[in-house]
């Protein structure tokens, strides 16, 4: 992983925490996601399978209810992504301090 797709796994963790201090919706958090993957133009075939995996719940449940999705709703799922993101980003040693090491 690039320094480049770093910072895009990285935005990715913070979108799905505005979502859950309810500053952006959850179709918006979930749209987000999707474009941020896109973005980082990812080739690891297993990583972005599992970040499918993750990100799928997700997006059932934006089609079906979009915006009217309620926070008790999707909490689990949103959690669950997250927690996958944030392990994906120790095994790439991602963080988001890493202009802050001495040099």
């Amino acid at each position: 992983m690039n320094e480049h797709q770093g910072k895009i796994w990285r935005k990715m963790i913070s979108t799905l925490e505005q979502y859950l201090l309810n500053e952006i919706n959850y179709q918006a958090a979930v749209d987000n996601l999707e474009g941020l993957l896109k973005a980082g133009e990812f080739t690891d075939k297993e990583l972005i399978k599992s970040w499918y995996y993750y990100w799928g719940p997700l997006e059932i449940l934006n089609a079906v209810k979009g915006d009217k999705v309620k926070l008790d709703e999707a909490e689990k799922k949103v959690l669950r992504m997250r927690l996958f993101l944030i392990e994906e980003q120790k095994k790439f040693k991602i963080t988001s301090l890493w202009f802050c090491l001495p040099i």
